[in-house]
């Protein structure tokens, strides 16, 4: 019993080393990016999505939106096959002005739009944990790809439309209020208005798309575009990353969540059709997506690759086509909300009080398996921090608390593991006595412990009870913006690994001084295993763990130590009597020396009472004989030579008749 309790202890820190390395030996798969010119030797068409043109033709549609899978690409601003032109079919190319911004600001984010294709310019976090990576007086901006072109929010009109938007088009912008722009354009056969509506200190961004028919009975099919990069060079943060730090485009469709990274985007087009909750794109700590208003079930979602930037792409959300009839007063809305900022969880979940429509974007934070313990520790670390301000305290404050939870279960399991380093001398002899019977060895071993009160699987106790912690806390510190960027002390960033090694070097020390302080009943391999390798093994991690995870760790096995010490001065002073008088030889085992003293003491008892007879015969007289104060003899557990035991035991009345007689 006492080895299994040791091999679960291995088995449970095997386990964790294996998780956290996981990410490192054997991280996402990473699809091989094939050149243009190879995809059309196979004879696939590459996509036809904005990326896909270098120079957008005149007519071409604002971000020149990729065709349908399955669907023949048709020639960039022409309109459907089948359509007159007269119809209304592509606006004709007009040279553009100058681009005209229109700026809001708030505490939480400053927003820029454009009049070139009355969409998104700029998104930047405010703050002082939104800054580019290594800049800190540059603020994190979600709006990453700077081609004029291709701009989040660009609108234009799928396969089959009748009318297409220009990609030169001027959209004239108005600034209704500090939260509120209005664009429009329109031409001859179509009227577009895109009303913007800013919620800053949810980082939401609503956004109505009104289509409305001058002439004719157009039908338009709209697509909403958002678009995003990622540097090759920088996607990957290196081995000792916990998590690589790159944007990928997402679909969430049908309650599953997809995402490609840009290479995998660029090598082909990825499209899912069906109940489309979202789409747009995810990184490690932030959240770029929008949803509809309303629930549609024939909606499309496609992810491509824009060749005109390394590692652009875009991300289409597809409307079914509608007929617009003019002069009848149809009118096609669209309401969109879109959320970019960081992923705090609550706020997410909380979109719908603000929207009224509850989108889903809470399913980009995947806390994975141990989410019931990593929700509430992200709960309860924000409320921490609300209170003191910093978030490296807030995890010492956490972990404390998170001791004091646990500190019964601790406590009686140190006090068992006590109990069990007593029994090492038994135990070393049971091992030497049975050691070539490993069955009779385990029966004897789980009987001491059960004579003594020990549980052998009480030592593992504090470990099981950290483990879950941990790896909620891990997978937190994986998704939790809170803490990315966060300062605490010599660290500038809680969600990755220290610059220094100072945590990762105080963490093995304190592990070190914590095992040498530990009870046990191990020796040899296993003792060295338990004291030194595990300590060293989860040093060598902390190079690899989130600063906030080594923070934690550290100050619990701190707290642990403590708790080590004041159990040792508790229990400290002179050992129990029993122990301390004990007059067995010390050669003799200590069951078999307790079974004599309990004999000569009986044996002893035994001698008072046949003293007690003899003097009760006597009427006294025996003051002063031999034989009477041998009983004082007996007491000592010794007799003199000769002298036998006295009266005809068992019975003490047949000694008294046989005296009698003698002396009648």
């Amino acid at each position: 019993m006492e080895d299994q309790g040791k091999r679960l202890l291995i088995a449970v820190a095997v386990a964790f080393a294996i998780m956290m390395l996981w990410n490192v030996l054997f991280p996402p798969d990473k699809p091989t990016e094939k050149p243009a010119d190879q995809r059309a030797q196979q004879g696939q068409a590459a996509p036809g999505g904005p990326g896909a043109p270098t120079t957008p033709a005149a007519g071409a549609s604002v971000g020149g939106t990729a065709p349908a899978t399955g669907a023949a690409p048709s020639t960039a601003g022409a309109p459907a096959s089948g359509t007159p032109a007269a119809s209304g079919g592509a606006a004709a190319a007009a040279p553009r002005g100058p681009e005209q911004t229109i700026v809001l600001e708030s505490a939480a984010v400053r927003v820029e739009f454009t009049s070139w294709g009355g969409a998104l310019r700029s998104w930047q976090l405010l703050g002082d944990q939104f800054h580019q990576t290594g800049h800190p007086d540059l603020p994190e901006d979600l709006v990453r790809l700077s081609d004029p072109e291709r701009r989040p929010f660009a609108i234009s009109f799928s396969d089959g439309s009748t009318v297409m938007v220009p990609a030169s088009a001027e959209w004239h912008g108005e600034k209704k209020s500090d939260r509120e722009v209005v664009y429009t354009w329109q031409s001859d056969d179509l009227a577009i208005e895109k009303r913007y509506r800013l919620h800053p200190e949810d980082y939401l961004l609503e956004l109505d798309v009104a289509l409305e028919a001058r002439r004719g009975t157009p039908k338009q099919g709209l697509v909403v575009s958002l678009f995003s990069q990622q540097d090759p060079k920088t996607k990957r943060s290196g081995g000792w990353s916990k998590q690589p730090r790159e944007w990928v485009a997402a679909c969430y469709v049908e309650d599953e969540l997809q995402s490609w990274g840009a290479s995998s985007v660029a090598e082909r087009l990825r499209e899912q059709r069906g109940g489309v909750h979202w789409a747009g794109f995810l990184h490690s700590f932030f959240i770029f997506a929008v949803a509809p208003r309303a629930d549609a079930e024939n909606l499309g979602c496609r992810a491509y690759g824009v060749a005109t930037a390394p590692g652009g792409m875009g991300v289409d959300l597809m409307f079914p086509l509608t007929t617009l009839a003019a002069g009848k007063g149809d009118r096609l809305q669209t309401g969109l909300v879109a959320y970019l900022g960081p992923k705090y969880l609550e706020k997410l979940e909380a979109i719908g009080s603000t929207v009224d429509v509850s989108p889903g974007f809470e399913k980009a934070v995947n806390l994975g398996f141990w989410g019931f313990i990593a929700g509430p520790l992200l709960w309860l670390l924000e409320r921490l921090h609300n209170g003191v301000g910093s978030w490296g305290i807030s995890i010492i404050l956490l972990t404390m608390l998170v001791k004091l939870a646990t500190l019964y279960w601790t406590h009686k399991s140190m006090k068992s593991m006590k109990e069990m380093a007593k029994l090492r001398p038994q135990l070393d002899k049971l091992r030497e006595k049975f050691k070539d019977d490993r069955q009779k060895q385990q029966v004897e071993t789980m009987n001491l412990f059960k004579a003594h009160g020990v549980n052998p699987l009480a030592g593992c106790l504090p470990l099981l009870l950290q483990m879950p912690i941990w790896f909620a806390l891990y997978r937190a510190l994986s998704v939790a913006a809170q803490l990315y960027q966060a300062q605490f002390l010599w660290l500038t960033d809680l969600t990755a690994p220290d610059p220094y090694y100072i945590l990762p070097v105080l963490m093995t020390v304190t592990m070190l001084l914590q095992a040498r302080m530990t009870p046990t009943t191990a020796s040899g391999l296993q003792q060295k295993m338990l004291s030194y390798g595990m300590p060293l093994m989860f040093g060598v991690m902390g190079f690899v763990f989130p600063a906030g995870l080594t923070l934690y760790i550290s100050t619990n096995t701190i707290l642990t130590l403590l708790h080590h010490l004041y159990m040792r001065r508790s229990s400290g002073g002179p050992a129990p009597a029993a122990v301390k008088t004990s007059p067995a030889p010390a050669s003799a085992p200590g069951s078999i020396a307790a079974m004599k003293r309990a004999a000569q003491v009986k044996q002893a008892s035994a001698a008072d009472d046949d003293a007690a007879d003899d003097a009760e015969g006597t009427g006294g007289s025996d003051a002063g004989n031999p034989e009477a104060s041998g009983s004082d003899v007996v007491r000592n557990g010794q007799r003199p030579p000769g002298q036998g035991p006295k009266g005809n035991r068992p019975g003490r009345r047949g000694g008294r008749r046989k005296r009698s007689s003698r002396s009648s």
